[in-house]
Order: structure tokens, then sequence, then C-alpha cells
């Protein structure tokens, strides 16, 4: 949602708000949402795939992925469920490719610190992450070829796996990347 005004034939931008009308809800401040796997499977932080305590730095996530798209014009977690062998979840691709291309080994020690200790997903995570070798190496997003290293390095910190380390609104705007931006 986007506020502005013309004047002069000049568009000024006065605020800009996220918004996911169809799975949306208001969360007081110090708050979580747990315990649902909120929001679209595309779009979704890690830990609201796996139930986990979901709240601000989970939406810097998902703007992170929706900075990919909008930039790169890829949605880089679809996933074609037509196309995968039977018995393999999309939300297990989904969940890989999280890890492949955001995570490192402190970033997931982190987020499974987030993870409540008697939740499923600890295991799944775990063998998501220990299945990464020379068959099926990670993917780095910091590595992707012809990206502008700048914008890499936002997108590095709205998408760490450890939500604690993710860029909060403020910090995003404050970005190089954004530098030039008027406000």
């Amino acid at each position: 949602m986007i506020d502005w005004e013309e004047e002069h034939g000049r568009v000024t931008i006065k605020r800009v708000q996220l918004a996911d009308i169809e799975d949306s809800a208001i969360v007081p401040p110090d708050c979580d949402i747990l315990g649902k796997a909120v929001g679209n499977w595309m779009w979704r932080s890690p830990e609201a795939h796996v139930n986990a305590r979901v709240n601000t730095p989970s939406d810097m996530f998902s703007f992170g992925i929706v900075c990919i798209c909008a930039v790169l014009k890829h949605v880089i977690l679809a996933v074609d469920a037509k196309t995968l062998p039977e018995g393999v979840e999309v939300q297990a691709i989904v969940l890989q490719r999280q890890l492949s291309y955001f995570s490192n080994s402190d970033s997931t020690t982190a987020f499974l610190k987030h993870i409540c200790d008697e939740s499923p997903w600890r295991k799944v995570i775990d063998v998501l992450w220990n299945g990464f070798d020379e068959t099926t190496p990670r993917e780095p997003f910091a590595l992707w070829k012809d990206v502008d290293p700048v914008f890499k390095d936002l997108i590095a910190g709205l998408t760490d796996l450890d939500p604690k380390k993710r860029l909060t609104a403020q910090g995003a705007l404050d970005h190089p990347w954004f530098k030039g931006i008027e406000e």
C-alpha cells in the first residue's frame, strides 16, 4: 500500500506499507504467532514453514524474497508440485532452497534454537542441512553471478536464517541499496 502525492507532475511517495490482505492479522508488539504456517509457501519465512515463532523478522524475510522477485524477475521458492517424485513435499523443497540460498552453519544452529525443542521440524532441518554434498551443493545467494553486490548484501541482511540477525525495516531503508531514493 502506498500513500503518494502528485504536484507539478512530480510524484512523491509519503509512506509504504506491505500487506497481505488474504492472510493478515494484527499482532501486538512483542508478541508472536505460534503453531501456524502463516503466509503463502512461496514467500513464507523458514520459521513460518516449521510452525515456530513468527513475528516482524518473519515479514522481513518475506520482503527479501519479494525484493528478489521484483529485481531479478524470478520467484526463487516456486516449486511445481507436478514435477516432484511421489512422497516429496513442496515444503521440504522450499526449506531445502532456503537453507541452500540463505543459511550457513551458524545461522542454521541459531535457527534450530529458535524452533522449540519438541518440534518434529528440528530433525527435518538437520537432515536437509546435512544433505548438501557434491551431488546436491548449496547455492548461496551471495555467490550468485550477475547480481549487484550491494543488492546481495541487502538480501543477506533480510534473509538470514537467524531471525535475530535480520535487518529491521529501518535497517533495510538505511541500507546503501536504497540510498538516493527520495523519502
